[in-house]
């Protein structure tokens, strides 16, 4: 199975995807921490690599494809705002 749908008429440009190492492995604590709404909102999170608004509507109407979540996302910004805070606290 693909990791990308090759139906999906607006795919993430994995080409823009970070290589890593990601926040997880960088993580060497044995327990690393617990995300309040977790389960939910961490869903909101879209990395900007796949990150796209409607041409109309935008924040409000669905891009083509499946990016539902950006209409309830705070942004394109909120990825890399939140990992750089990460990067600091792994490090601390």
């Amino acid at each position: 199975m693909p990791i990308v749908d090759p139906d999906n008429p607006n795919p993430p440009d994995l080409s823009q995807a970070p290589e890593g190492p990601y926040l997880l492995d960088q993580m060497t604590g044995e327990l690393n921490w617990i995300v309040g709404l977790g389960n939910d909102e961490i869903g909101y999170i879209i990395p900007p690599y796949n990150f796209v608004l409607a041409d109309a509507g935008a924040w409000i109407l669905e891009a083509e494809g499946d990016h539902y979540e950006e209409t309830n996302s705070l942004g394109p910004d909120t990825f890399p705002r939140i990992e750089s805070e990460a990067l600091q606290l792994i490090n601390w």
